[in-house]
């Protein structure tokens, strides 16, 4: 980390960014108690200085939609910050919905997606990381992304047709700040302040703020998951078949109950709480496209999968929500 008493920045301000037009923005930083700061933006010059806990901030006037342009913050060093356009800034927050990224619609919009291309458009991805103890001023990592063919992969794919639509529509820069973390309950992006009127909630927040409480939950947890993949593994008669692994070619399934598909699992007669379900299917194709590269597509599975053809693993993913796109290497 750079000295306490040296000029440094957040890493929410920087090259790329997007401020909100027609709005007083503040940019803020760290530096040594009564270290004089300049801020030069757009022909205005902004004066403060250290505080006593090291920081400082300034308020930029109001400005319209436009860019890009360059700021310099000058005090015991220089920092420019480039390319920053003025434009309308959007907080993506939420869960799973939210947080799913562009590369889990590119089957569905791959044409559309491809085609398009605005370094107009950023976005800020905040990294997940938790702390109970209190409300964190910095980032451990991030940076503004422009959207391009690059990137574009990375973004909410919410946020993505969301910020297309604004522009095409506005015809102005769009910033998407992305803090979605999948599974979270509202409580959780809650302040400790907010939840004073549910007493449940401080108890929680009490024990969380525990280090070794947390370390026990993680190591118990984590302790639980192995116990229970390895009892299915212990247990799954398609791995451990004295004749034939029910994966292979060879293995004789005549015997076997068919299902219909795509079906609710709970309904079916041969429904299991949980545990382990094999699937066989024989697919014939043509000629033409034989040892040719090719892609399976399952959709969404509950809960996790691993998919075999002819006898050889192409793919797997452990937890239900990506859908399943495996490639087929070609001369497979």
């Amino acid at each position: 980390m750079a000295n306490s008493n040296e000029l440094r920045l957040p890493k929410l301000i920087g090259d790329g960014m997007i401020l909100q037009r027609e709005q007083p923005n503040k940019i803020w930083g760290y530096i040594g108690e009564g270290k004089k700061v300049t801020v030069k933006f757009v022909n205005t010059i902004y004066e403060t200085e250290g505080n006593r806990e090291g920081k400082w901030e300034v308020c930029l006037k109001p400005l319209p939609d436009g860019g890009p342009y360059n700021m310099e913050i000058k005090a015991d060093k220089t920092i420019i910050i480039q390319n920053i356009l003025m434009g309308d800034l959007w907080i993506c927050g939420g869960q799973s919905n939210m947080e799913l990224p562009v590369s889990r619609v590119m089957e569905r919009y791959r044409d559309e997606i491809n085609s398009y291309v605005n370094p107009l458009i950023r976005m800020f991805k905040v990294p997940m990381a938790y702390d109970f103890e209190a409300p964190q001023e910095e980032l451990i990592e991030g940076y503004w992304q422009p959207l391009t063919k690059r990137n574009v992969q990375d973004f909410t794919a919410t946020g993505y047709f969301f910020a297309k639509k604004l522009f095409e529509k506005y015809q102005v820069p769009i910033g998407l700040i992305h803090t979605a973390v999948g599974g979270t309950p509202a409580e959780a992006w809650i302040s400790e302040e907010g939840l004073k009127a549910m007493p449940e909630y401080i108890e929680q927040i009490a024990k969380y703020k525990n280090k070794d409480y947390i370390r026990q939950v993680l190591d118990k947890d984590e302790e639980r998951i192995n116990q229970w993949l390895q009892r299915l593994d212990n247990l799954d008669r398609g791995m451990r078949s004295k004749e034939s692994r029910w994966f292979e070619v060879d293995y004789e399934d005549k015997d076997w109950a068919t299902i219909q598909l795509p079906t609710i699992w709970k309904n079916e007669e041969m429904y299991l709480d949980a545990g382990v379900v094999w699937f066989r299917k024989k697919v014939n194709i043509p000629a033409s496209m034989i040892k040719k590269q090719a892609r399976i597509l399952l959709g969404t599975i509950i809960d996790s999968d691993t998919v075999y053809i002819n006898g050889q693993k192409i793919g797997e993913t452990g937890y239900q929500y990506p859908p399943r796109i495996y490639d087929i290497p070609q001369g497979f």
